[in-house]
């Protein structure tokens, strides 16, 4: 019998299965998958805590430097990420290839078929991501690998379009400034074509020329809500509802909340759920704020009429704290406060 089944064998999925087999657990993961292709705009920031595993099963494919953020395609400021974590872009799918390899090769069964719902495992997980959870929960994004004349490759796009409730991006995809991974994922756009579309119009306004060497979309789990455990079952990843709604970042929670259970575990046993559950909670609670803070965010820049207005008004610090992930309940109370007294003040310009 196994100590822990893992359902889903994604980012969070295979990296719990080979944290707990490291640890001396017997891990069952079940993943009807063979092969990872759920797309996204596959940035991570980089923390000491799992630099090395990047590093190490070599997915790193850009390291950004500098992030710009538009506001409907105008330059609103640049961030440079000197002295902060930086962004790097990597291949995600090789990422999981490598964690479900390493798992494997640590003795996790992995069973080619969706999980049956909690076994006679000591401990069941979810790591099923957007797939666990209801479509209204999630924003369908789209994801392109292009080849371009010349970017950047340590330049990334952030490019907020408010009244369409979400926004594109532009990465550095290679160290020659040759290849991009672009995408975007709009509030009620749920139409893989005509996300494409929006996407490739995108890519010719910017770029002229571009061929598309690999182009997939697929859910986002943005707006369920955060749950680390559900009856018998714990959760990581989206499936935990941890993803950053602002920018749709899942990556690094999905690192981080699967590595801290498994030290959970690893220190507690898997005897005593409810203390299990209790630390975990514990353990990723700056986490879990920075998903709440994110998700209020969400709501007060795209839920009203003057969204517009009112992101165009945002304070050059905030972007600036947004980017190098220091940003605080505070601090956005204090740049919504700015923002609407300097919207406030800004007359219309008269037609022409």
């Amino acid at each position: 019998m196994a100590d822990v089944e893992v359902a889903g064998l994604g980012v969070a999925g295979s990296l719990l299965a080979a944290e707990l087999a490291r640890r001396g657990f017997r891990v069952i993961g079940f993943d009807p998958v063979a092969r990872y292709e759920k797309p996204c705009g596959e940035q991570v920031t980089l923390e000491p805590s799992f630099a090395k595993l990047l590093e190490t099963l070599d997915v790193i494919k850009s390291v950004v430097r500098e992030v710009d953020i538009l506001i409907d395609s105008e330059h609103m400021t640049s961030v440079s990420l000197k002295g902060a974590p930086k962004w790097v872009i990597i291949d995600k799918p090789r990422l999981v290839a490598g964690l479900r390899d390493e798992a494997e090769g640590l003795g996790v069964t992995v069973v080619r078929s969706s999980w049956p719902g909690p076994g006679k495992a000591a401990v069941s997980v979810d790591a099923r991501g957007p797939y666990s959870v209801s479509s209204l929960s999630s924003v369908l994004a789209l994801r392109l690998i292009a080849k371009v004349n010349r970017w950047n490759p340590e330049t990334a796009w952030l490019d907020f379009r408010p009244e369409m409730g979400g926004l594109y991006w532009v990465f550095p995809y290679d160290t020659d400034g040759r290849l991009v991974n672009a995408g975007l994922g709009l509030l009620g756009v749920r139409d893989v074509s005509d996300l494409r579309m929006r996407a490739e119009k995108y890519l010719r306004e910017k770029f002229g020329g571009f061929e598309v060497i690999d182009l997939k979309g697929a859910p986002i789990a943005v707006f369920s809500p955060v749950r680390l455990r559900s009856g018998h079952v714990l959760r990581v990843g989206e499936a935990a509802g941890l993803v950053l709604a602002w920018s749709g970042e899942g990556n690094r929670p999905a690192l981080l909340s699967s590595r801290a259970l498994a030290e959970v575990l690893s220190r507690l046993g898997s005897d005593d759920l409810n203390l299990v559950a209790e630390a975990y909670s514990r353990s990723i609670g700056d986490l879990v704020k920075l998903t709440t803070m994110s998700r209020a965010l969400t709501y007060l820049t795209f839920s009203m009429s003057s969204s517009r207005s009112l992101m165009r008004a945002l304070p050059g610090w905030f972007w600036t704290l947004y980017v190098r992930q220091e940003l605080g309940l505070n601090d956005i109370a204090k740049a919504l406060a700015e923002a609407v007294e300097s919207a406030n003040h800004i007359k219309p310009s008269e037609p022409t």
